[in-house]
This record gives structure tokens, sequence and C-alpha cells, in this order.
């Protein structure tokens, strides 16, 4: 083991780089603290070219290792990939406008886990090295994302993870760059800027989901799966992510519904798509709603349930998928602190759905400004660390031009002056 400031940039941080064969044996990882033996154990299981650096951006992830300190980056944060946080029938008919019993509707969401699946690429992986067919699955299976192995002695085959394994790559730079950026998500995720969609999309997930072999309680299956898919189709977006800034969210996040016509007109600028803005209050986004002082019964009141921005898909002529969106939405665990999670919700008249069609109709009428040229790495060891942080410091790099993140170019007309009243002068006679 290494001091990480020794090694990278000089920087402490309170990280470690651990150095160890690919080959070594997996009971010796019991020896390690559970997050480190995590990490390991996610390295040793993914495949690297031959004579790729320990120190390359998809290493970073796997060998560098955070302490556990409550201010330092995304890294340390619980990812919630263990169940959402819903509530009673409010809470339903506002993601799904029925008081069904369901956290997710299955149909729709199987349809839309599917695409995921084919988009992603995982279909033909499992199809190539599994011989797995992803439509003869049975319909438990496909739910839970996990097919069992034919004898106990060995864990069965994790397709969640399969899936989670296309996105490694994204994956990993977002969470090296969110460890150089000069720029670090605050506790209560407000003062977004450009580039804080590396971390938002890094803690999505924790590194033990892409961990091919791991045993999973049969109870955990489901949530693990839900947060596999909900975090590919973020990934699935990295082309096309835009940014609302602070002062336009409210507006954005509370628009009224749409009328059919323009519904009908609502374009992507790809086939999946991300929008981010300053968290906005559940309650503002529902607050025409009769039942808003239900609508989070049960929950704890300083949970602070709010909405970042959402995940959108699109068909292959540009119009808008309406089988699901995704909801990203962030609280305050009582044991965990601050998280964030996407929330599946269907489109409709009801609350979130509104807030779908309402993202959709800014990408498609609204004027966005296109991200700047990536800088270009002038010195320095290409993939390291160390070159990632000077990169991050250069102006373009802070404007988003590495995460291509277009920004709502909208200036609001000023304010009409009042009108001079006409006893302002105390006889309303002129000057």
């Amino acid at each position: 083991m290494e001091d990480h400031a020794v090694s990278l940039d000089g920087e402490d941080r309170g990280e470690l780089v651990v150095g160890f064969s690919p080959q070594m044996n997996p009971y010796l990882l019991e020896a390690f603290r559970p997050h480190i033996a995590d990490a390991m154990r996610t390295h040793m299981t993914s495949a690297s070219p031959p004579g790729r650096s320990l120190f390359t951006l998809e290493g970073i992830a796997a060998s560098v290792l955070p302490a556990p300190r409550p201010e330092s980056t995304p890294a340390t944060r619980p990812a919630p990939d263990d169940g959402l946080i819903v509530g009673g029938p409010a809470w339903r008919r506002f993601w799904f406008g029925n008081d069904g019993q369901d956290t997710t509707p299955a149909p729709d969401f199987e349809q839309f886990r599917t695409r995921v699946m084919n988009d992603s690429g995982a279909t033909q992986i499992l199809a190539q090295e599994h011989g797995l067919n992803w439509n003869d699955l049975s319909a438990e299976q496909r739910e839970e994302m996990y097919v069992p192995s034919p004898g106990p002695a060995q864990p069965g085959l994790d397709v969640a993870a399969l899936m989670l394994r296309t996105r490694t790559e994204d994956w990993t730079w977002d969470g090296a760059y969110a460890r150089v950026s000069p720029h670090r998500l605050t506790d209560d995720l407000t003062d977004l800027h450009p580039t804080d969609v590396s971390a938002l999309r890094w803690g999505l997930v924790a590194p033990r989901a892409f961990t091919p072999g791991r045993r999973l309680n049969p109870h955990s299956r489901g949530s693990h799966a839900k947060a596999a898919v909900t975090t590919t189709a973020a990934y699935l977006a990295v082309d096309h992510t835009h940014l609302i800034p602070e002062h336009l969210a409210l507006d954005v996040a509370t628009t009224a519904a749409l009328s059919q016509r323009n519904r009908a007109a609502l374009r992507l600028p790809g086939p999946w798509a991300m929008i981010l803005h300053e968290p906005v209050p559940l309650t503002a986004v529902q607050a025409d709603d009769d039942e808003l002082d239900t609508l989070l019964d049960g929950q704890d009141p300083g949970s602070s349930h709010a909405v970042l921005g959402a995940a959108l898909a699109a068909h292959p002529d540009h119009t808008l998928d309406t089988t699901l969106g995704l909801v990203l939405m962030t609280s305050v665990h009582p044991e965990r602190g601050r998280q964030w999670y996407l929330q599946p919700a269907l489109y409709g008249d009801h609350g979130a759905g509104r807030l779908l069609y309402s993202y959709a109709a800014q990408l498609t009428f609204a004027k966005w400004r296109k991200p700047p040229t990536p800088p270009v790495q002038e010195r320095g060891k290409p993939g390291s660390a160390k070159a990632l942080k000077r990169l991050a410091k250069h102006p373009d790099a802070r404007a988003g031009a590495l995460q291509r993140m277009h920004i709502l170019d909208y200036t609001p007309p000023p304010a009409e002056p009042r009108p001079v009243s006409e006893t302002a002068n105390g006889s309303g006679a002129e000057l």
C-alpha cells in the first residue's frame, strides 16, 4: 500500500493506492476491510487489456480507496442501491397517477428495462458470453436480473452487474473526475455547477454493484436490479446532458400541463437525454394538489425530498418515448445522510407526469448553449489523475466541456417599471 498523495498529486485526501495481483486468491480478501475488499474484487473481475497501467483512469476508482470522511467527495456517500423511499397512496399518485400498490408499474418498467438492456449492449453480451437470450428468461429472472446457478456451490449470474459493466469506462471516469474537480458537491446539493453531473452520476451506485460474483440477499435483488437499470439509463445520456441555471429551476419544475398539440411536437436531441438543476422541493412541484399535506405522509419531515432533474428516452425518430421517465430525486436519510437516486415515473397529468413533459418541452423548444470545445492535455502522463486534475482547472472544463454539458440559454425579460403615481410629488402636478 502507498499513500495516495505520494503516488498521484501530492494532495492529502486520506486515500490509499493498493497494489495487488489480479490472480490473487479471492479468500485473501477476507483480511481486508469490507469497502476495500469490494473495490479490490471489482478490479480483479474487470477485464483489462494487457499492459494497462494501474494508474489509468479505469483503474483509479478500483484502486484508490477513500477514507470515510464526511467532508470528502461523493465517493464516501452511501449509494441508494438497496431500495427506494416511498410513501402512501398520495405518493404513488404523484409518480404514477393511481393508488396502485407497486412502487413501479410492472409492465411499463419491464418494457423500459428491456430497452436499457438493448441500448447498453447488455443483451448482446448476455448472448455472446453466456449463451442466454434475454427474452427467453422467465419473468422473475428478468425482474430480478438474476439467473440462478445449476448448483448451490456457485453464485448465479448477476445480469444487473453485467449491464452496469457496459458503463464501466464512463462511470470510472466520472469517479476520477469527481475526485479532482475544483468544485465539490455541497451538503444540500445546491450551487450545482456544470461538472457536478459526474459526481451525481457516479454516486448513483456503489462500486460493489459492479461485482459479478457477489452473493446478494434474495430480498435485495429487486432493488439492486432497479438501481442498475436506472443508473445505466443515466449513462446512456452522456452525450446529451443539460443544465438548467439556478434562477430557472423552479419555473421549469412547476410549469403547467402541456397541451396535446405541444405534446405531439416534443422531440429529444438524442435517444437518451438528461436534465439537471438545483433542488426543487417536491411539495413545490405538486403545489396545486389538494392532497399536498398528505403527499409525504409517514415520511420524516426533515427528509427534504427534492427534484434534481430527470433522464428521458426517445424513439429512433427523436419523438418522446412515454413508456417511462426517471426523475432524479434527493432526500436526507436519518442514518445515511444525503442520498440521491433515479425514481421511475409515468408520463401524464399527475405531478411527476407533468414534470417529465416539462423537461421534454425544454429540450424541444428552448435554446441551449452548446458546450465549449474540450481542452487538450498539453503535458503529463496521458490518462493520469494528475493530468486530469490539471485539465479540470481549465476554464472550458469548468464550463462542462468534458461532460459535454449544454446550458439553458434564457434571460428573463426585465420587469416592467411600475407606473408613476399621480400623487408621488404630493399634489399630482408635473415638476
